[in-house]
Order: C-alpha cells, then structure tokens, then sequence
C-alpha cells in the first residue's frame, strides 16, 4: 500500500512538471489593443524550473521564476519597465495577466507550441 501511495505521488508529481515544460506561445495584450508576442521555454531539471523568453530572435532568461501546479510567475525586466506576468498554464493553453512598475497592464493568451 505504501509502495502504491509513493508511486501515485511521484507520478503526480511528474504529470504536473511535464504539464507546464515546453514552449509556449504568449500574446500579450493591452487596454488599447496593442500586442505583444513571445515565445516562452519552461524547462525542469530535478525538480526545479527555469525558463527563457525569445524575443525578437534574442533569447532572455526571466527573474523571479516561481511555479505553483500549473499557475506561473515571473518578471521581465525591460528599458522602460518591469513586467510581472502570472499566467495559468493548462491543457495546452495559457491564460493570466500582466502588470508594468509604469502601471500598463493587460491579458495574457496563448497556447504550446
């Protein structure tokens, strides 16, 4: 039983950390309709993630990387601001919103590519 128990966990635990690795397409998208487009690469390795931007052919590592179930944070920082995206990360598609320090906000969508 305790053997069943441990294995059911472990593979939890597995399914969830595979549910959220991978590349990920994001649009972000403002209050006056403006886009931006990113490419997002979450990789795990024992038990801890990391992720990339690709952004404009330029590849940038994200701060503040935090991972709860399928719920992701993390800050990109830019010239002109500090954008702190949280984004639910589910069934190949992605949901959430986006915060700027300047006070620009918006949704994020996207999908796994």
């Amino acid at each position: 039983m305790y053997r069943l128990l441990v294995l059911t966990l472990l593979t939890t635990a597995l399914s969830l950390a595979a549910g959220i690795a991978g590349k990920w397409e994001l649009r972000g998208t403002s209050a006056s309709g403006e886009e931006a487009r990113v490419q997002l690469l979450i990789t795990e390795t024992d038990g801890k993630y990391s992720a990339r931007l690709q952004v404009e052919g330029e590849s940038v590592p994200v701060q503040g990387l935090t991972v709860a179930g399928e719920e992701v944070t993390f800050k990109i920082p830019t010239d002109d601001a500090t954008y702190t995206v949280k984004v639910t990360l589910k069934n190949d598609a992605a949901e959430g919103t986006y915060s700027a320090s300047d006070g620009r906000s918006g949704k994020v969508s996207g999908k796994r590519i």
